[in-house]
């Protein structure tokens, strides 16, 4: 079910047909309360998915690769290739997991930023 506070690049959203709709945006965020999800695009529909709890903590989703390159977004650079969610399972289920919770998707691993 999704949460009565997510809200989507500004617009409240109460539907999981209408989130994925921003899956075909260069960026979007999700917010519910304190709590966001970031996603932005590769030219190729990759994702780097960032995910902030107010200013005590930033995560980034892991691939598990290692691999620190950097890779070109539609719209920025991702710092690290290893941040790239090259599944779009895992995207949509990252992505409907936090509007749902709120949360991270506990299935995947995240990088933590040090802040």
């Amino acid at each position: 079910m999704i949460n009565k506070n997510l809200i989507i690049n500004g617009q409240r959203i109460t539907k999981e047909e209408d989130i994925t709709a921003f899956f075909q945006k260069d960026h979007f965020s999700c917010n519910i309360d304190d709590y966001c999800l970031e996603v932005e695009f590769s030219p190729d529909g990759n994702a780097f998915i960032g995910w902030l709890n107010g200013d005590e903590e930033i995560c980034y989703f892991d691939n598990g690769s290692g691999n620190t390159d950097s890779v070109a977004l539609r719209i920025n650079i991702c710092p690290e290739e290893r941040m790239m969610c090259y599944d779009s399972t895992a995207l949509k289920e990252i992505v409907l997991y936090f509007c749902e919770a709120g949360q991270r998707n506990p299935k995947y691993h995240w990088i933590q930023d040090d802040l």
